[in-house]
């Protein structure tokens, strides 16, 4: 967990409300093998960004998939 506090509000976005946010990440990678060196390699995150201010709040599932190869 990662709390992200601002000085100051930004003016672009809201003159009046300083942001502050809260972001956490959880992960898991696993390599299965499928041959002697070869494997396939699977990995899902989920990252969290809670913030006061509802437009910068982000709730992401990534799922990344590819070969991997052992020497």
């Amino acid at each position: 967990m990662a709390p992200w506090l601002y000085r100051s509000p930004d003016p672009t976005m809201n003159p009046i409300v300083t942001e502050h946010d809260l972001e956490w990440r959880v992960g898991v990678g696993l390599d299965i093998p499928l041959r002697d060196k070869i494997g396939l390699g699977v990995q899902v995150q989920y990252r969290a960004l809670d913030s006061n201010i509802p437009l910068d709040t982000i709730h992401d599932l990534s799922i990344t998939l590819g070969p991997t190869v052992s020497f």
